[in-house]
């Protein structure tokens, strides 16, 4: 750390060792991915045959972690051992074929993949020009889901033309649900009124 101005003299040009961590290499990454695989498939083969719910006491996970971060970096076997080993043993199987419990969250083959390729590439969508790919591809897929829910067709991305939006939690849906249930008896009244009027002049 430089002490004067406070910034760092660490270059990755200066240190390959730091470069080398963010590069990814793609026989490395072969290889930790089946690692990976190995250990889902020892896992979802016998997930049957054990208990929905750990029967662990409240920080029996934390105890099995060093009280301070490492001053060295693990390997990804050595990580994959402690998942193995120390977390899955650990938690809630939302997977398990008699998990009844909080709500459906079955996932798929396809999403586990996608979410290896999305992961991959680190791509971060904020417009067009960062991810023409991944934007086109959502306005598809959301042109799709308009379709199925029989939403006029020219409320699309493809038609150009917005009419709404998604709420995709209730933490978003309580306080839009209360602003129009504060704004509808007001337009009702505003229509009742116009009508009245109407009415009146005829």
């Amino acid at each position: 750390m430089n002490q004067s101005s406070g910034t760092s003299n660490i270059h990755p040009d200066n240190h390959p060792d730091v470069r080398a961590n963010f590069h990814l290499d793609p026989q490395s990454l072969r290889a930790a991915v089946l690692g990976a695989v190995d250990v889902l498939e020892t896992h979802l083969s016998q997930i049957e045959n054990t208990p929905v719910k750990p029967h662990i006491e409240p920080g029996t996970v934390a105890a099995k972690f060093a009280e301070h971060a490492p001053d060295q970096p693990s390997d990804i076997a050595t990580l994959l051992n402690i998942f193995q080993n120390n977390l899955l043993p650990a938690v809630t199987l939302w997977q398990h074929p008699r998990f009844f419990a909080y709500y459906p969250a079955a996932t798929s083959i396809p999403a586990i993949v996608s979410e290896l390729l999305i992961a991959s590439l680190g791509s971060v969508g904020l417009q067009w020009s960062a991810n023409p790919a991944a934007t086109e591809l959502e306005c598809v897929i959301m042109d799709w889901l308009l379709d199925l829910l029989h939403a006029p067709k020219e409320s699309s991305f493809r038609h150009k033309v917005l009419a709404g939006f998604f709420l995709t939690r209730s933490l978003h849906v309580r306080p839009e649900s209360f602003l129009r249930s504060q704004s509808r008896p007001h337009r009702r009244h505003e229509t009742t009124q116009d009508s009245r009027a109407k009415t009146c002049r005829r």
